[in-house]
Parts: structure tokens; C-alpha cells; sequence
């Protein structure tokens, strides 16, 4: 499905996705890495979706707030787009 590695990476999904957001991260855990359902220090990659700022009445979700607030402070989490994952499909 993804042409990267993700054995002993650790991905956290946020956000609506044109695709079923469950078979990818099925797909993470059958290659070896690890899905979280919130954003902790652990989390390598966040994977955000679209994101409905009307009906959460804030621009960005708090999974991508806390991943940017973490990063600011040193922390090394990619912040990757639904448009970035399907370029890794194969």
C-alpha cells in the first residue's frame, strides 16, 4: 500500500480522510509500526486530514496544535497531509 517504511515509526491520525482512515492504520500495524489515537512525545508522524474549522470553531485540530506547540519546543514530529500519504501509496 505505502511505498515507505514504517516499522518502528509511530503515526497518529487527525481529521476526515477520502479514504478509510481504519485500513491505514491497520496498515501501520502490520508493517511494524504504531498507531496512536492522541498526539503523545512518542508519536513520529502525524497524518491530518481534512479538518472542519466551523464545527470545531478553531483553525487547526488540537492533535496538530499540540504536535506544532511540541515542535517549537525541539520535538521532531513530520506533519503530513492526506495529499502526502496518497503520494506513498503504491
Amino acid at each position: 500500500m505505502w511505498n515507505i517504511g514504517v516499522e518502528g515509526k509511530v503515526f497518529c491520525f487527525t481529521g476526515k480522510f477520502t479514504y478509510v482512515k481504519s485500513d491505514c492504520e491497520m496498515f501501520v500495524l502490520q508493517h511494524g509500526g504504531d498507531v496512536k489515537s492522541g498526539f503523545n512525545q512518542a508519536v513520529t508522524h502525524l497524518v491530518v486530514g481534512d479538518y472542519d474549522s466551523n464545527a470545531f470553531g478553531r483553525a487547526i485540530s488540537s492533535k496538530e496544535e499540540k504536535a506544532r506547540k511540541f515542535n517549537e519546543k525541539g520535538g521532531n514530529v513530520e506533519i503530513i497531509n492526506e495529499k502526502d500519504i496518497e503520494q506513498m501509496i503504491g
